[in-house]
C-alpha cells in the first residue's frame, strides 16, 4: 500500500493514488474504509513454533504500527478533518486450528489472546486519527471460547471455532482449500460491522 507492490498505479502506490484522490475530491469523499495491517502478524504463524510466535509478534506489530502511522496520517491530511474513516479489527482465523488436537487448540488460544492485543493497538492507532473501528473481531465473536455451538459432522466446539468455519474458508476441504479469507456470508457481516461504526 505504501511501496507499490505487485498492482501498479500511476500515482506509484494505492496510499499516493488514495491521497490524490482524495485531495482532488476533498468535498465529495465522505467516507474511506481500510482493511489493511492483518498480513503482517499472520506470517508469524506460518509453520512457527508456538514458542517463537510471541517474538515474532512483537516485530511484526512495530512494522504495522508505523505503516498504519503513514496511512492514517497521510489520507487525514488529503481528506481533511471532515472525512469520515473506518478501519477494521480483525477475527482469528488460526481457531480453525481447533481440530489438530491439544497443540492446535493452544496455539488457537495463544492466537485469539494476540489478535485481541493486536486489535487493542489498531484501534488506539485509528482513534489518534480521529477514526472510527469495524468491529470484525465482536461481529465473528472471535473471544468466545465459553459458549458451545454443534456443527454437522464436527461435533460441540466453541463459538469462535464454530463462526470462523462458518464465515471463513478457514475449516474447508473442498476447491477452495482451507484459506483465512471470508465466504459471502462473513464479508457481509464485515460489511455490517462498518455500517454498525458508521453509524454510531
Amino acid at each position: 500500500m505504501i511501496r507499490g507492490g505487485i498492482c501498479h498505479y500511476t500515482a506509484g502506490s494505492q496510499l499516493a493514488a488514495a491521497r490524490s484522490f482524495l485531495r482532488a475530491h476533498r468535498r465529495e469523499v465522505s467516507l474511506v474504509t481500510i482493511d489493511i495491517g492483518a498480513n503482517d502478524p499472520n506470517s508469524c504463524f506460518l509453520g512457527a513454533a508456538l514458542n517463537k510466535v510471541a517474538r515474532c509478534m512483537s516485530s511484526r506489530v512495530r512494522l504495522t504500527v508505523d505503516d498504519l502511522r503513514t496511512i492514517l496520517s497521510g489520507l487525514r491530511a488529503a481528506g481533511g478533518r471532515k472525512v469520515k474513516i473506518i478501519g477494521m479489527n480483525y477475527y482469528v482465523p488460526e481457531l480453525a486450528g481447533w481440530f489438530d488436537g491439544k497443540s492446535g487448540q493452544e496455539i488457537a488460544v495463544l492466537t485469539e489472546r494476540l489478535v485481541d492485543g493486536y486489535n487493542g493497538l489498531l484501534s488506539r492507532m485509528y482513534q489518534r486519527y480521529g477514526a472510527r473501528v469495524a468491529n470484525v473481531f465482536a461481529a465473528f465473536h472471535s473471544g468466545d471460547f465459553a459458549d458451545r455451538v454443534r456443527l454437522p459432522q464436527l461435533g460441540a466446539v466453541p463459538r469462535n471455532v464454530a463462526t470462523i468455519c462458518q464465515l471463513t474458508w478457514a475449516c474447508s476441504h473442498g476447491p477452495r482449500r482451507p484459506n483465512e479469507h471470508a465466504n459471502g456470508t462473513g464479508y457481509a457481516i464485515i460489511a455490517l460491522a462498518f455500517l454498525l461504526a458508521e453509524q454510531g
